[in-house]
């Protein structure tokens, strides 16, 4: 019922391969090749159509719970770009103060106004409106999972074809995670992050719609050498954070299919 892919990064760094992912097309034709910042006005290219775009053209419920990052301003804005529903953060978390959460990270100071970056608290969006900020991340995969759940509910009920899109924030520092289970934080965000894929698996089981529902999972880069252990590794490969090694980090996918046996008469 699962197939297991190994599979090479061809971007170092999360932009171009969250656009990679949803256009279908290279850095070199999209024109991302950066990250954008904070301060970014920009954002994925208009003239580029998204997955969510052509499914929603064909009737598709779609939605996107977590990290955007690929423009803030409005017409850069995930429901400007194909999306019905947007929950998440439009950057990375460790871009701006987070004053409320039990993060860990290494040298950087999450108090606002220490320069330009933290002069801005990370927000949390709802559709076009930000419902908390700075974002507690101490809660915010919990949460994730209740609107992941909430949206294919809903999907379910309108009797409509759903693309969910899942970009999380796990496991981007500064982590973060609501229980402690080994005392390593690495692992502890990794163990809540497997939790909330479970849940979005159980839930398509549970609502019998597996079996016509592929579920994809995969990475965008490798591990952020500077930041130690607390950036994971990519071991037995050579690929890190910014490194063209391996292709920036080798990343994993598992592509989660039913396979079904048709006769022939």
């Amino acid at each position: 019922r699962q197939s297991t892919e190994a599979v090479v990064s061809t971007q170092s760094t999360g932009h171009p391969l969250r656009a990679g992912l949803l256009t279908g097309r290279l850095g070199q034709r999209t024109g991302v090749i950066s990250n954008f910042a904070v301060y970014s006005k920009g954002g994925l290219p208009l003239t580029e159509h998204t997955m969510a775009d052509y499914l929603k053209s064909v009737g598709y419920k779609t939605g996107v719970i977590g990290k955007w990052h690929l423009g803030h301003t409005q017409k850069y804005h995930p429901l400007s770009r194909g999306f019905d529903y947007y929950f998440g953060l439009p950057y990375s978390n460790d871009m701006g103060c987070l004053n409320n959460s039990t993060v860990y990270n290494i040298k950087v100071d999450p108090v606002c106004g220490t320069n330009k970056m933290w002069n801005i608290s990370v927000p949390l969006y709802e559709n076009r409106k930000i419902i908390e900020q700075p974002v507690d991340l101490v809660t915010l995969t919990q949460r994730y999972a209740q609107r992941a759940q909430r949206f294919m509910s809903t999907a379910i009920e309108e009797n409509k074809p759903f693309f969910l899109y899942i970009p999380m924030t796990h496991v981007h520092v500064p982590l973060s995670f609501a229980r402690q289970e080994t005392g390593n934080h690495f692992i502890d965000t990794v163990i809540e992050m497997d939790e909330y894929v479970g849940k979005v698996a159980n839930f398509l089981k549970e609502n019998d719609i597996d079996k016509n529902t592929i579920m994809i999972f995969t990475s965008d880069n490798g591990p952020w050498e500077y930041k130690c252990d607390l950036a994971g590794t990519a071991s037995p490969y050579l690929g890190k954070w910014q490194k063209t090694n391996g292709g920036g980090g080798s990343s994993s996918k598992m592509t989660t299919w039913k396979v079904v046996t048709v006769s022939h008469s």
